[in-house]
């Protein structure tokens, strides 16, 4: 994909269950490539990110995800 690490963000939900996501430019890359091309409202660099984001998935080894687990994941902060 890219030189950067395959990384993805998360803002916990808010009072509207809206969520922001924050992608590497490998995972958004990898986004357009399987689906398609995400909506892009600016960039951030990671020291950037609201405090309250989560890490989601990443790095080198990517797991195999079911809903249960994105639903864990969601629910700790690791910031």
């Amino acid at each position: 994909m890219g030189t950067d690490p395959l990384e993805v963000w998360s803002s916990s939900p808010g009072a509207d269950g809206r969520v922001e996501i924050y992608l590497t430019e490998s995972a958004r890359k990898a986004v357009a490539e399987g689906f398609v091309a995400p909506p892009v409202a600016g960039t951030r660099r990671g020291d950037r990110l609201p405090k309250e984001c989560i890490y989601v998935l990443g790095g080198n080894e990517i797991p195999v995800w079911g809903v249960e687990d994105a639903a864990r994941a969601m629910e700790r902060p690791t910031r």
